[in-house]
C-alpha cells in the first residue's frame, strides 16, 4: 500500500508539483564610462528582439502545459470508468472478510447508479487528467481521490466525490436478550447519573418503569428542557439500549461497568462496545473502518474497501488495560506534506469486552 502513496507523490510531481524553481540569472553590469549610453535599437532591429525571460513561475506553467497531452473524444469519460471497475474489483477481498454477499445491485452502485458514483462521473471527465491518472495508478482508486487532490498544485480543481462501496456486514450484529436480562439490565441503571465536561454537566434520572428525565446545566445555568429530555429507555440486545420517544426509537450504545458506579452510553453508534470473545479473534470498529483480529493477528478492512495489515497488542498503562492499535490507510499522509500517515487507536478494555476511545473518554456517566 505504501507503494501505492509513492505512486501519488512521483505522478504528480512529474507535471510541475513540488518541482524547484529554477534560479535566476545574475545580472551583470555594463562596463565603462557612465556617459557612454546604448545606441537605441532601430526599428527594424527592435522587430527581432528577443522576448524578456520568463518568471520562474511562467517556466513551470509552461512546463506543465507542454506535458498536457491532447485526449481523443471520449477518453476521459473512458478512464473514469476504468478507475470504477478497478475500484470494484480491488475491493473484493473486503467482501471476503467482511463476509459480506456480493449482488449486482451492490456493483451498480457503485459503478453507476450510487448517488456519490453519479456525482463523480458527472465531474470526473472534466477533471485534469494529471488528476485522474494519478487517481487511476492507486490500487484502491477510491483512496486516491482526497490523496492525489491534496497533491495537485494551487489552485486546485474541484475535488471529485468519492463513490461508498456497499459493505454493510453483519460480523457486528448484536445478539438478542432474553426478556428477563433485559429486565434486570434496567433494574441495575434505576438511579441518577450525570456527565461531567467542560461544557457543564447532564443528569439522568432514570425510574423504576424505564423512564427517564434528563437535565442540564451549561455555565452555571439550568437549561431549558425540551421534548427530547423526557424519554425511556429499554433493553433487547446485548450492547445496546433502546430510548423511546413515543412511537420513535433510537438505538444507543450501553456499556454498564462491574462495579456498577459507570455506565457509557451514546446514539453516535460508531462510540460502541465490542465483545472480545477468546480475547485473540474478534471483531471492532475504529470509527469507519473494520479491525478483524484472528488467533492474536489484525488486519484492517478500511471504509473504502481495502484490506491492509494492522499491528496490534493488548498492553496496560497507568493501570488501565488497552488494546492498541496502528495501521495505513493508503493514500493517507500528512496535511500539507508527502509523508504517510498511520492511523493509530487504543481501545479501553472493560472486563472482556473493547470500547470505542471515545466512547469511554466522553460519554461516561457516574452514578450520583
Amino acid at each position: 500500500m505504501m507503494k501505492s502513496a509513492a505512486v501519488v507523490v512521483a505522478l504528480l510531481s512529474s507535471v510541475g508539483c513540488g518541482k524547484k524553481l529554477p534560479e535566476a540569472t545574475p545580472v551583470i553590469a555594463p562596463q565603462g564610462p557612465a556617459e557612454v549610453q546604448a545606441e537605441p535599437p532601430r526599428a527594424q532591429e527592435a522587430e527581432v528582439q528577443a522576448e524578456p525571460p520568463q518568471t520562474p513561475d511562467a517556466q513551470i506553467a509552461a512546463e506543465v502545459a507542454a506535458e498536457v497531452v491532447a485526449e481523443e473524444p471520449g477518453a476521459a469519460a473512458g478512464q473514469c470508468t476504468r478507475i470504477l471497475e478497478k475500484s470494484w474489483q480491488a475491493i473484493q477481498p473486503a467482501f471476503v472478510k467482511l463476509q459480506v454477499q456480493v449482488t449486482d445491485d451492490a456493483k451498480a452502485d457503485l459503478l453507476t447508479s450510487g448517488y456519490d458514483t453519479r456525482r463523480f462521473n458527472e465531474k470526473c471527465p472534466s477533471a485534469p487528467k494529471v488528476y485522474r491518472d494519478c487517481i487511476e495508478a492507486g490500487d484502491n482508486p477510491l483512496h486516491f481521490i482526497r490523496a492525489c487532490h491534496g497533491q495537485l498544485a494551487e489552485p486546485r480543481p474541484e475535488e471529485l466525490a468519492i463513490p461508498t462501496p456497499p459493505l454493510e456486514s453483519a460480523l457486528l450484529d448484536a445478539p438478542a436478550l432474553p426478556a428477563e436480562t433485559g429486565a434486570k439490565m434496567l433494574a441495575s441503571i434505576v438511579g441518577t447519573w450525570e456527565l461531567a465536561n467542560h461544557w457543564g454537566t447532564e443528569t439522568w434520572v432514570i425510574a423504576a418503569d424505564g423512564k427517564v428525565e434528563v437535565t442540564r446545566v451549561r455555565d452555571g445555568k439550568q437549561q431549558d428542557k425540551s421534548s427530547l429530555d423526557s424519554f425511556s429507555v429499554s433493553f433487547a440486545k446485548v450492547g445496546e439500549m433502546v430510548v423511546h420517544y413515543g412511537s420513535n426509537d433510537q438505538r444507543r450504545s450501553f456499556f454498564l461497568a462491574e462495579d456498577g458506579k459507570t455506565l457509557y452510553t451514546s446514539g453516535n453508534l460508531m462510540w460502541a462496545v465490542y465483545p472480545l470473545r477468546d480475547g485473540k479473534t474478534f471483531v471492532a470498529k475504529d470509527g469507519f473502518d473494520w479491525v478483524l483480529a484472528t488467533d492474536g493477528a489484525c488486519e484492517v478492512v478500511t471504509y473504502l474497501g481495502s484490506v491492509v495489515p494492522a499491528t496490534c497488542a493488548f498492553a496496560e498503562r497507568d493501570g488501565v488495560k488497552l488494546f492498541d492499535l496502528s495501521y495505513q490507510v493508503p493514500g493517507a499522509m500528512r496535511w500539507g506534506t508527502t509523508e504517510l500517515e498511520p492511523t493509530q487507536s487504543s481501545f479501553p478494555v472493560f472486563g472482556s469486552n473493547l470500547l470505542a476511545p471515545n466512547l469511554a473518554k466522553d460519554q461516561a456517566y457516574k452514578r450520583k
